[in-house]
């Protein structure tokens, strides 16, 4: 199913498993969000909220700094300038490199301890999963 991004649910199991983590255990997501549409079923692949429900979730505040998993605290790359899949995945590596030592400010997640983001390039022949952790 499209409306789902199987590939991006295959390559976020993966990315957890090598990382040793669950989904519990992420604090912050960068996701790439061409458009609102492929950031919300982005926050549904990567297990942030179940299948179907991000519109739900984004409208409880479940994006905010102050939720239990802020996504696109940099303002993610519609607010970023979207460059490409390595563009947009590198701004999330960064970002939730700089979220990890506690050097974003204003947009600091606080006790942030495990990050992850994803990206895809043409249409979705690729889909990646990076995870980043304190203390790995």
């Amino acid at each position: 199913d499209l409306a789902e991004f199987s590939a991006l649910r295959v390559a976020a199991r993966e990315a957890y498993e090598v990382a040793g983590i669950t989904r519990e255990e992420i604090d912050i997501v960068q996701t790439h969000d061409l458009t609102a549409y492929e950031g919300f079923m982005a926050i549904e692949a990567l297990g942030i909220c179940p299948i179907g429900k991000a519109k739900d979730y984004v409208a409880a505040r479940g994006m905010m700094l102050d939720s239990e998993c802020p996504v696109n605290t940099y303002g993610g790359g519609a607010a970023f300038g979207h460059g490409s899949v390595g563009c947009d995945f590198q701004a999330g590596v960064i970002e939730n490199f700089w979220q990890l030592r506690g050097e974003c400010c204003e947009r600091q997640v606080k006790k942030a301890r495990v990050g992850v983001n994803s990206s895809y390039g043409t249409h979705h022949s690729l889909d990646v999963v990076g995870v980043v952790q304190r203390g790995w």
